[in-house]
């Protein structure tokens, strides 16, 4: 009987040490001064942050100069503008908005995607592209309330594509909305001890054409053609991106 009683007294010292802790880990949580405190910042209510990138093209998008099965598309640059909601008591899921332009580049040159100067002396024949994309979506966050976060999303997203006059052998290409799907993963890293500001690491893929596409009809053909009609390659053409891209944020209670 005794050993019982003292079984019973341990679990319940166990279990209200581990009630009171929990309860201190909340209230570092909401900690309205917003400063860090053993590992944990608090659950973030929005998030603003920019970024740069490098991207890869892939699928029907990358592709050597000459072959024009493909869009002759090899690698680029890009800048993002982001906006992040959190959903909940413990922000665990996120509202996502982003806002960004791509220029790809490809000049039959071999150079690695994520640090070469593919903006600067490009040779003839070269491609130029010109993207602009607006996505929405939802993003899962691993560790919300820690210095260190690790995220999932997905997203649709809207992307006008277009090449200049200068676009060689391809020549220009109006402006084309096309309706993706983005996966992405990242990692968020807190600076300093307000847990106001951190750097974000990123990974995503979209491929922009995941729900539409169409052929030339006009004289002209300065149409994208990415469909399996007449005015194409002969098939429906996926254009896939693959992105690198290392941010800074802006955290709000």
């Amino acid at each position: 009987m005794k050993k019982i009683i003292l079984l019973c007294s341990v679990i319940l010292f166990a279990v209200t040490f581990n009630n009171g802790f929990s309860q201190d880990v909340l209230r570092l949580n909401d900690n309205k001064s917003g400063e860090v405190a053993g590992g944990f910042i608090g659950y973030p209510s929005w998030i603003l942050g920019i970024s740069l990138g490098s991207n890869l093209a892939v699928n029907d998008a990358y592709g050597r100069i000459g072959d024009m099965s493909t869009y002759g598309m090899k690698a680029g640059r890009s800048v993002d503008l982001n906006f992040k909601y959190g959903l909940g008591t413990r922000k665990k899921s996120r509202i996502t908005v982003r806002a960004g332009y791509t220029k790809m580049i490809n000049d039959d040159r071999d150079r690695f995607f994520l640090i070469s100067p593919l903006l600067t002396s490009p040779e003839a024949p070269h491609s130029f592209y010109d993207i602009i994309t607006g996505a929405i979506g939802y993003e899962y966050v691993f560790g919300s309330p820690c210095c260190n976060k690790q995220t999932l999303g997905i997203a649709f997203t809207f992307n006008n594509i277009s090449a200049p006059d200068y676009n060689s052998i391809r020549g220009k290409i109006d402006g084309a909305m096309r309706i993706g799907l983005e996966l992405n993963a990242g990692y968020e890293f807190m600076l300093g001890k307000s847990g106001k500001t951190g750097l974000a690491l990123g990974f995503r893929y979209n491929q922009l054409n995941a729900f539409n596409s169409s052929n030339a009809t006009g004289v002209n053909n300065y149409n994208l053609n990415d469909g399996d009609g007449a005015g194409g390659a002969g098939f429906s053409r996926k254009i896939g991106i693959f992105s690198v891209t290392l941010g800074l944020n802006l955290y709000g209670k």
